[in-house]
């Protein structure tokens, strides 16, 4: 169970919440999310708020686009998986313009630190983030049927990550997934309109920054994914995508790494630099030359 979770499936939710505030909280040790904002919560603000140990997304906007999530989970479990009352309720809108600011989040134990899946002019700004065990510190992914993100540009903004990134939770293999300290996922189609500016990436697991793609030639084989969601993610790219005074120190493989197809597109890059990474400053995973817009500034890449 999460610990502060805004926002309902339909039919329970008829309006989704607007103008929230969330102030000097304390959360601890809890099965799922720290706070989530879901279901078109909008112009709200969580401030002041230390979280630890949480079993999902500590801080998190997830900008659920209801009809396309009903579409996808019968597709992938059957017709019974949604309540029938719930199967033709109307979409609850867009998530837009949330504020999380000085946030402390600490250990947790599966998911990130921040995580913004869809929508617009969300910001997350002067907070700090330390000791992810198996995900990213901040993801910014379009999954989990969200609305597409902008025109809006949603921001990150004065945040550390200390030791940030791990293993795929569940993923007992030889070769897990390597989560980044800071990761973008083409999981389900573009990611645009995102600013990262003025961040610290200190001791990352793995890599610093992960760019990663999905699709056809990357679905596991066995599941099921509506053709829709394949369509979407072969032809993703990231658009007016912006990564300005990041430095990453220490990392444990690459300073920055593209995988699965995620160099499509471009994304800017300006005064970017790596330090001690002990595999390279740059996995380029076959991403063309354009994809990384080098703007000025940049180092150890």
């Amino acid at each position: 169970v999460g610990a502060i979770w805004v926002g309902n499936d339909p039919p329970y939710q008829t309006a989704p919440t607007d103008g929230l505030t969330i102030r000097n909280c304390r959360i601890r040790d809890t099965y799922a999310d720290g706070i989530n904002l879901d279901n078109g919560t909008s112009n709200s603000l969580v401030e002041n708020c230390h979280l630890r140990n949480t079993g999902d997304d500590a801080a998190v906007v997830w900008s659920l686009k209801w009809s396309d999530w009903v579409k996808e989970k019968t597709y992938q479990m059957g017709d019974n998986f949604i309540k029938p009352e719930a199967r033709n309720a109307p979409d609850q809108g867009v998530a837009h313009d949330n504020v999380f600011r000085k946030i402390s989040v600490q250990m947790p134990w599966r998911a990130n630190c921040f995580a913004n899946y869809g929508g617009y002019g969300n910001v997350f700004k002067d907070s700090t983030c330390e000791d992810v065990l198996t995900y990213p510190g901040i993801l910014i992914d379009n999954e989990f049927s969200p609305y597409p993100f902008g025109p809006k540009v949603t921001t990150f903004s004065n945040i550390s990550l200390v030791r940030a990134g791990g293993p795929m939770f569940f993923e007992n293999t030889a070769n897990p997934w390597q989560h980044g300290a800071l990761k973008f996922y083409l999981r389900e189609g573009s990611i645009n309109d995102i600013l990262v500016e003025n961040l610290d990436i200190v001791d990352p697991t793995y890599s610093g920054i992960e760019f990663r793609g999905f699709g056809t030639a990357y679905a596991p084989a066995g599941e099921r994914f509506h053709p829709d969601i394949l369509r979407d993610a072969d032809v993703a790219q990231f658009r007016n995508v912006t990564l300005r005074n990041i430095t990453i120190t220490n990392a444990g493989t690459y300073g920055i790494e593209v995988r699965d197809g995620g160099g499509r597109g471009q994304v800017n890059f300006d005064t970017v630099k790596v330090s001690n990474a002990a595999k390279g400053g740059l996995l380029d995973g076959g991403a063309p030359a354009s994809f990384f817009n080098r703007v000025s500034g940049n180092q150890g890449w």
